[in-house]
């Protein structure tokens, strides 16, 4: 029943899984099973149940999804069930990794990957390393993310895995975006795109075009980006009816934003990431090309969506922008607040784009308090990451208010 449940979770069909999962649950409670060592089992269903409500809507317990997974790791541990807990290490870091809890994260992955290794299990081997390489990215640790990615990458050439290595080049180019190598991580989406091309493979309707699209609007191509953004949601709306739904649907007047996202448009926690860094990255566009109201609608969404799946990265980056936005309308006190809330966020997470977002953030705060020198200093620090150095994005939307301000400055300051 837990290999039925697997092959219906994987067609997205959770709501069969979950009816799977419950009559397993049934008759292990049977009175003629009380005798039976079934720990192995109840292990697995445990692992199984996780597995299918991170794939939930927007009233998935995370604190309970966790509860499943560690009571599941600790059976595993006693069985030392050695394939199924390097599975339960990877799902636990993950979760924990979305979460902001990178540490923790990060010691669950790196004993998953042990344990794949010593299984000799290459495709585990790979997604480890996929998902340990973003423990690096998301701080900062560009060099590290990139070596373990082309590991996995490796690996995934060796085995012939053609779609789990078009998913790790789009994956490979999110780290180069992060490191500010916008035009080198264009070049790895052309590969994975002629990856799926050459071979008929399915793509999911928008995440290389969400990270081309990126690429375009950093390197200040913004019509170029603006156009690939909004085909992009495009292919999203023609695949889900409920993304249509959030994206166009009316917004409520004097409602807590959140209120919008209600139980009758539910999406699972992949394409709701998906469509928040959809809506966060042309709302980005927009904001460049002085499109206020759009990039506030789109910004807004993102914020909903990536809180309902607590998504760190995407909240905070959301947020800062949004801050970005009110200041440029002279919301100062509106922008107070998501920038706040942005760095809240980042001291939280520790992820390395929001904290850029919160740190150019609290910069131009420091301007609209007539603190010059220190706006100046804090954009300047900013820059020391080739993220902001090499973005048009960053010059153009904060740069060029540090830039005003700073003709304000006596020469010795």
């Amino acid at each position: 029943m837990i290999w039925l449940s697997t092959f219906k979770r994987h067609l997205w069909d959770t709501a069969s899984a979950r009816q799977v999962i419950q009559q397993a649950n049934r008759l292990l409670a049977y009175n003629a099973m009380a005798d039976l060592d079934l720990r192995a089992e109840q292990a697995r269903l445990l692992l199984e149940a996780a597995e299918i409500n991170t794939l939930a809507s927007v009233d998935a317990d995370t604190d309970q999804i966790r509860v499943f997974v560690e009571q599941s790791l600790t059976l595993l541990r006693l069985l030392n069930d050695r394939w199924y807990l390097a599975q339960g290490l990877t799902l636990l870091g993950m979760l924990l990794q979305r979460q902001g809890s990178l540490q923790e994260s990060k010691q669950l992955l790196e004993e998953g990957l042990i344990l794949w290794r010593e299984l000799g299990d290459p495709r585990g081997t790979a997604n480890s390393l996929e998902h340990l390489k973003r423990a690096f990215q998301v701080t900062g640790k560009f060099d590290e993310s990139e070596a373990l990615s082309r590991q996995a990458i490796a690996i995934f050439r060796e085995v012939g895995d053609q779609r789990q290595l078009a998913k790790c080049l789009v994956a490979l180019s999110g780290t180069m975006l992060h490191g500010g190598k916008f035009a080198e991580s264009m070049e790895l989406v052309r590969e994975s795109i002629q990856i799926h091309q050459q071979l008929g493979l399915p793509t999911s309707p928008g995440f290389p075009t969400v990270s081309f699209a990126f690429a375009l609007t950093h390197l200040g191509r913004y019509d170029e980006a603006l156009h690939q953004q909004r085909q992009a949601l495009l292919n999203q709306r023609k695949a889900m009816k409920d993304v249509e739904a959030f994206i166009d649907g009316p917004w409520p007047a004097n409602q807590p934003l959140q209120n919008h996202f209600n139980s009758q448009q539910v999406l699972p926690d992949i394409h709701r990431s998906e469509v928040g860094y959809m809506c966060k990255d042309l709302g980005r566009t927009e904001l460049a090309l002085g499109m206020d109201e759009q990039s506030h609608q789109h910004l807004a969404r993102a914020v909903i969506l990536f809180g309902s799946i607590d998504d760190l990265n995407g909240l905070g980056q959301s947020l800062g922008c949004l801050g970005f936005l009110a200041y440029k309308q002279q919301a100062y006190g509106e922008a107070c607040e998501y920038i706040r809330e942005n760095l809240a966020v980042a001291k939280d997470s520790h992820f390395f784009l929001p904290s850029l977002t919160a740190l150019c953030g609290v910069a131009l705060l420091n301007i609209a308090a007539d603190v010059v020198e220190t706006a100046v200093e804090l954009y300047t620090l900013a820059q020391q990451h080739r993220h902001v150095a090499n973005s048009c994005w960053y010059a153009d939307v904060v740069g060029s208010y540090i830039a005003a301000a700073a003709t304000t400055l006596s020469p010795t300051a």
